[in-house]
């Protein structure tokens, strides 16, 4: 189902079709010109009504009303609503963005553009969408179905808490179908790379909580880009230090040398960071996570040493997973990009080991 475009919208009130396309928008080679000239060629009038605080909050997005239910979660210029349409009563998770800049402007439309990108179970839907102007800046409504499973970070700690974990098959099951939405991107054309893949940005569906849906969109960029002066790199680490969560970042992301390229591997190697959260780490990715004498993990700083170091196990392994599980995280985190499997490569292997987990699942004491 794709969200309906700019079209329609009440009080539309239009810009220069070029407005804004420069900066970040172009540097991150999107696909589709024609979209994203159409999508900045429209900023919309006074379609949101947000007024401060829970109680009795209503939103409007074109002639649709929400009642704000609850906040799920908030950010420096963001919040996250749980909402209900006056109409149908059906309920939606909604994002309000604050943007206090163009730049901010131009990101929130990026993620909407990458949103319209993709129609698949394990990909977030964009619902609906609008702009509007404030005296400061620009407010956004990104209008997306409620998933009330939470997240996989989520279901970690509520792991972790209750001293249990995921069994190996449930656990590849996730893994699996958050790799499959991986895949989309990185057939794109040109391909795209996520660049924050992390448990906290992976929401569960589904009548058991077991059907991954990838979200946050916002640090997608072009996966291939070819590093040929000291300022390009240097511009690179800058984005990744923003967008891309610490202990998930791929190595050639902290110190990008002149002369260097980097593809959708980085994609690869914080997907193995997050194979290891949800076995071995507890939640933890392995570069932010030591383990104490009885093997029980524990949260510590991550640092760039931490990621080019050996991937810390816990002692004695769990008996819950494979020799199989290991390798397979360990071929992701190959501190060289080159060496490291692709998302196809890493879908076989997933398969083989679902085959080999066999009856192996659900979640089971530490051991």
């Amino acid at each position: 189902m794709s969200p309906s475009g700019p079209a329609g919208f009440d009080g539309v009130a239009t810009r220069d079709p070029d407005e804004g396309s420069a900066g970040r928008g172009a540097s991150r080679g999107r696909g589709r010109g024609g979209f994203l000239s159409s999508l900045l060629s429209s900023i919309f009038g006074p379609v949101l009504s947000c007024l401060s605080g829970c109680g009795g909050m209503q939103i409007k997005l074109r002639d649709r009303k929400f009642r704000v239910m609850s906040t799920l979660g908030e950010g420096g210029f963001s919040f996250v609503y749980l909402v209900r349409d006056t109409r149908s009563r059906k309920q939606f998770a909604c994002k309000r963005i604050l943007a206090q800049s163009e730049e901010q402007s131009r990101d929130v439309r990026w993620e909407v553009e990458v949103h319209r990108e993709f129609d698949h179970p394990n990909i977030l839907r964009l619902e609906d969408y609008a702009f509007a102007r404030t005296p400061t800046g620009e407010e956004a409504l990104l209008l997306f179905p409620a998933c009330m499973g939470g997240t996989l970070h989520d279901r970690l700690m509520l792991n972790l808490d209750a001293g249990t974990r995921l069994g190996e098959e449930e656990l590849l099951k996730i893994f699996r179908g958050t790799c499959v939405a991986l895949q989309q991107f990185h057939a794109h054309s040109p391909p795209w790379a996520h660049r924050d893949i992390k448990p906290g940005n992976i929401l569960l569906e589904g009548r058991r909580g077991d059907v991954p849906v990838l979200m946050d969109f916002g640090s997608t960029t072009q996966a291939r880009v070819k590093i040929k002066t000291r300022s390009e790199g240097l511009r690179l680490q800058e984005d990744a230090a923003r967008n891309s969560s610490m202990a998930y970042r791929a190595p050639e992301l902290w110190d990008v040398p002149t002369d260097s390229s980097v593809d959708e591997k980085t994609d690869v190697w914080s997907m193995g960071c997050t194979l290891f959260a949800m076995s071995y780490g507890s939640g933890f990715s392995p570069f932010e996570c030591q383990f104490d004498s009885s093997g029980q993990p524990q949260g510590t700083e991550c640092s760039y040493l931490r990621v080019i170091s050996k991937v810390p196990w816990p002692s004695p392994r769990p008996k819950t997973y494979s020799r199989g599980l290991e390798e397979l995280i360990l071929s992701m985190l190959k501190e060289s990009a080159e060496e490291r499997p692709t998302i196809d490569d890493v879908l076989s292997a997933v398969d083989e080991r679902l085959l080999a987990a066999g009856r192996r699942g659900g979640a089971q004491e530490l051991v």
